[in-house]
């Protein structure tokens, strides 16, 4: 998952395996067992090893929490992640410790929370983009969230899928939570195209077609 992850914050260029090994900590032969069984799971393209974003974002919002489900232990010192963390750290309040990877350079008093790997820390540390996507899909992992629907397009706008209103369909997003969404990811986005549809940088949605 922590490939698959690095793959997507590469936008769509990947690098040779050893530069894939060395930004994320793991050895080119590992790096090549996940290319396959993310190939075989059909989350990438063979040949070009491009993540494929509708599969991808599907699994992310319906699968990884099965697959790989939260674990919390005990406090510890961290790096925040899932809540506590951008995109969605202040905009989701708990009463309880911040969740946290275990972590010797973190500064953070928080519980503990497994991370998909432990060469998560180090990597999101050196790569903001995979800091923000790995805290989402712990978010999505955790399920203590109010709405579900924040974390969900924060994943879909860090993997860059472009058909808003399509997602707004399968996932039953209500306005009001979509607005909310928007508002908060409003400050990472300028106007840019959606599906059929310009979305402004105050979430407005303008049809272009007429």
């Amino acid at each position: 998952m922590v490939v698959l992850a690095k793959l997507v914050s590469y936008s769509g260029e990947r690098p040779p395996i050893a530069q894939l090994a060395g930004d994320l900590g793991l050895s080119p032969s590992q790096i090549h067992a996940s290319l396959k069984r993310l190939e075989r799971s059909r989350l990438i393209e063979a040949q070009t090893c491009k993540p494929l974003l509708r599969a991808v974002e599907e699994f992310l919002i319906h699968g990884v929490k099965y697959a790989f489900p939260a674990q919390r232990g005990e406090a510890t010192r961290g790096m925040p992640t899932a809540h506590a963390a951008p995109p969605l750290e202040g905009q989701i309040i708990e009463g309880d410790l911040p969740p946290v990877w275990p972590d010797a350079e973190g500064k953070v008093r928080g519980v503990t929370f497994e991370p998909l790997h432990k060469a998560a820390p180090k990597a999101a540390r050196k790569d903001p983009a995979l800091y923000e996507l790995l805290a989402l899909i712990d978010a999505v992992r955790d399920g203590r969230c109010a709405s579900a629907n924040w974390q969900n397009r924060g994943v879909q706008e860090l993997i860059g899928h472009q058909s808003l209103a399509m997602t707004q369909r399968s996932f039953h997003f209500s306005p009001a939570a979509l607005d909310a969404t928007i508002r908060l990811l409003e400050n990472r986005a300028t106007a840019r195209a959606v599906g059929d549809s310009l979305e402004t940088p105050k979430g407005e949605l303008l049809n272009v077609n007429g």
